[in-house]
């Protein structure tokens, strides 16, 4: 119970800030759907870029301010601190999500089942071989390192998306 509380206490602000991030996923879906996979693949990277500097700060001003969050509100739970800054690294697949968006967006539920059972499976197994091997510490990478790898799995489906817009245009045809 007392490593569960550990864990849940560790995790619960940069879960904050995940959902925080997760606001820009609905007003990006809009745009990319209306986008040519042309138009949107030729900003993706500076996207991405952008993207990973507001993680990168964003993580370096959590980080730092973590102990004096935690002393001030959790001061049972400083133990959390360590983990709570760990995961905080699982931030860094913010950078990556507009290849999950453009996924969305140009409904390529193929590959976002892919994703999502690729991530699931990795999870399970990571989070079990972790545990046994680390502990609490081996969980919170597992969930570090399946987010990351989630979120590539994306990139290497979006990028397997042809640049041509034949496939948007039978699904518009068939559905319109």
């Amino acid at each position: 119970p007392a490593q569960l509380a550990i864990y849940a206490i560790a995790i619960t602000p940069p879960e904050y800030i995940k959902s925080f991030f997760s606001i820009t996923q609905p007003l990006s879906l809009p745009k990319y759907a209306e986008q040519d996979n042309r138009a949107i693949r030729s900003r993706m990277l500076e996207n991405a870029l952008k993207l990973f500097a507001v993680s990168v700060v964003t993580i370096g001003i959590y980080i730092g301010m973590a102990p004096f969050l935690y002393h001030w509100l959790f001061p049972k739970y400083t133990e959390s601190i360590f983990y709570s800054q760990i995961f905080a690294l699982s931030l860094l697949n913010f950078a990556l999500t507009p290849a999950g968006i453009f996924l969305q967006a140009k409904r390529k539920i193929k590959e976002q089942y892919i994703s999502g059972i690729f991530s699931s499976v990795f999870q399970v197994v990571s989070m079990v071989g972790f545990v046994l091997i680390w502990g609490l510490l081996g969980l919170i990478v597992a969930r570090i390192l399946t987010r990351i790898l989630a979120s590539l799995v994306n990139v290497v489906l979006y990028f397997r998306v042809p640049l041509d817009n034949k496939e948007d245009a039978k699904i518009h045809i068939v559905s319109g």
